[in-house]
């Protein structure tokens, strides 16, 4: 059917963790492998069934109970439809009552989250019909999930549809008589009992009901015959057993909400489940993610884990750049907002860059200095002044260039006025004998390395000829030398 590696609505598939009669379910795995979710497809492809599953998958998408296997995604794969749940690190219920002991103080507060849960679905108009400790999956840190309400019926409320009188769903040793009649008659009193047979089994290590056949089940579920709990079980917790187990439904609890407050009743019970806090909704997951989504209902941290773990605002905090579509450095820099006191009167703000100011020819430069004269590699000496931003402009480096330029920057003169620094451009076209104008100031461009000629000596070709004439001279002499000693 479906293959490890094979990819579905966006999930990939990994092993294959069974197969039963009405589902077939597969780990879902992401990225390095690991296992981040649960699919389930239902193999039935009756109407019945199938409008049955969508109808719940939409209502439990919707509900983010920590004590309920949360759903993430409905799919739908060569004609049979699933759905994708959250995977559940640990074991089943059943398997976790046996690494322990069964005593009522490690039980109790168990089955009272797992009450917790089905409540919450019975509230959101869904019944499970088929519950028992294979169907509540405990979490490593021992918390209850009810997971299979997708395959239950997707209204509580309504008695007479999705399925047939005289229809039989569920586990026998779980279901109380009127399931066995058929399920179209049942309502919440039915997962109830389921919950009574649980809560029996969790105590004593078996179940309430066994039976070789179906029949003596049947018998026995009617007859209430089971065995009594252990003496160490608190009295009152005998008694909610005993009615959860009553095969007439008017003598159960009514709902979850009466099943929890019975065992807020008793003192003792009351003592084991008072430290359970209330549950708080789990973050919104998106389908296709291992992370909550945006708009997830989190709840926040204390104020000392808050102020312990948080940062201050970077710049992309307080201004949030797309980076698609923003380059890594303006190719214009921003418009510079003068201080309030350069302001002139009546105006609030600096116009918009859309509709730039009109040019005003600046003044003459004054005398360029005579460090400027000597190139920009012999500046330094001056004291580093920054120029002047307004609150919020991002400090972005100057061109090459121009950082040499910085220490010396030009103050406006008198007849400029306070704002004149502020109402030309940063960066202005280089004038006619070149170089750059920072501000007011001229700035010469880079000096080239200095040559012979820069430097006052005679060029390259008559060194040279000097080079040459040096070398004959010297050759002459040798020949007169030689000639005097060889002569008789």
């Amino acid at each position: 059917m479906l293959q490890p590696g094979q990819v579905v609505a966006g999930h990939t598939i990994g092993e294959q963790l069974g197969e039963g009669p009405l589902t077939a379910t597969w780990l879902v795995e992401g990225a390095g492998g690991t296992i981040t979710g649960v699919l389930r497809l239902l193999l039935v492809r009756l109407p019945d069934f199938r409008a049955r599953f969508q109808g719940a998958a939409e209502v439990l998408m919707g509900l983010r109970h920590p004590n309920l296997v949360r759903l993430r995604d409905f799919v739908e794969v060569d004609g049979l439809v699933g759905v994708v749940s959250e995977y559940v690190e640990g074991g089943n219920l059943g398997a976790w009552s046996k690494r322990g002991a069964r005593s009522a103080e490690r039980m109790v507060p168990v089955f009272y989250q797992m009450a917790q849960g089905v409540g919450a679905a019975h509230d959101a108009g869904l019944l499970h019909r088929n519950l028992k400790p294979t169907k509540v999956l405990v979490t490593r840190a021992g918390v209850p999930k009810v997971a299979g309400f997708a395959l239950g019926k997707a209204s509580a409320q309504d008695l007479h549809t999705n399925t047939e009188v005289g229809t039989t769903f569920g586990t026998p040793q779980y279901m109380p008589p009127e399931q066995f009649r058929g399920v179209a008659g049942v309502d919440v009193r039915a997962d109830l009992f389921a919950m009574g047979c649980v809560l029996y089994e969790m105590l004593t290590g078996k179940r309430a009901f066994g039976g070789d056949d179906l029949l003596q089940t049947y018998k026995a579920v009617h007859t209430s015959s089971y065995d009594p709990l252990p003496a160490g079980v608190p009295a009152g917790l005998v008694g909610i057993v005993a009615d959860l187990l009553d095969p007439d439904p008017d003598q159960r609890p009514s709902s979850v909400a009466d099943l929890l407050a019975r065992m807020h009743e008793d003192p003792e019970i009351h003592e084991l489940v008072a430290s359970i806090p209330e549950p708080v909704p789990e973050p919104e997951w998106s389908a296709y993610s291992d992370t909550p989504s945006a708009g997830s209902s989190v709840p926040p941290l204390p104020p000392a884990l808050a102020a312990a773990t948080s940062l201050p605002p970077t710049i992309d905090d307080l201004h949030p750049v797309d980076p698609r579509s923003a380059p890594l450095i303006s190719e214009t820099p921003p418009p510079m907002a003068p201080p309030p006191e350069a302001l002139p009167q009546g105006a609030s703000e600096v116009p918009s860059p859309a509709t730039p100011p009109p040019r005003v020819a600046p003044p003459p430069p004054p005398p360029v200095p005579p460090e400027l004269e000597a190139g920009p590699h012999e500046l330094g000496t001056g004291t580093p002044v920054e120029p002047r931003r307004h609150a919020g402009a991002p400090s972005l480096p100057p061109p090459p260039g121009l950082a040499e330029a910085m220490p010396r920057h030009h103050a406006p003169t008198p007849s400029e006025g306070a704002g004149a620094a502020y109402s030309q451009p940063l960066y202005q076209d280089a004038p006619a004998s070149g170089g750059r104008r920072v501000g007011s100031v001229v700035v010469p461009p880079p000096a080239l390395p200095r040559t012979p000629q820069a430097a006052g000596m005679p060029p390259m070709w008559q060194l040279v000829v000097i080079a040459a004439s040096l070398a004959v001279m010297l050759l002459a002499g040798v020949a007169v030398v030689l000639a005097l000693l060889l002569t008789p």
